[in-house]
């Protein structure tokens, strides 16, 4: 019995361990992004969001991490033929999943200016 009690006790341990890193990445993104981005992307936006993701969009973000440069970034987007509302929700989910530190820069609209 002393080992079911053990296992009963990390089963607990790790599911309190699992509920505060939830809670604390869910009080981490206040902004404008959250897990209902991601899930709402067509498949085509997905796979844009998995494939320039890690590598052009957060690397382009971190050259300029700033709302500027975020807005270039998405006019880029927009230029491979998504709509701006299409672009923002890419920006944000590329955020969101790979480069998280620079959620709040990304832009909510991307006039064309």
């Amino acid at each position: 019995m002393p080992t079911t009690t053990l296992t009963a006790k990390r089963r607990r341990i790790v599911v309190v361990l699992a509920l505060a890193v939830l809670l604390g990445v869910g009080l981490a993104y206040t902004g404008r992004a959250d897990a209902t981005t991601i899930t709402n992307l067509s498949r085509v936006q997905y796979a844009y969001v998995t494939t320039y993701g890690p590598t052009l969009i957060c690397a382009a973000i971190a050259a300029d991490p700033t709302p500027a440069g975020a807005h270039t970034i998405g006019l880029d987007v927009m230029t491979d033929g998504f709509t701006e509302g299409e672009a923002i929700d890419i920006l944000n989910a590329a955020a969101l999943m790979f480069c998280p530190d620079r959620i709040a820069l990304m832009p909510k609209e991307i006039p064309a200016s």
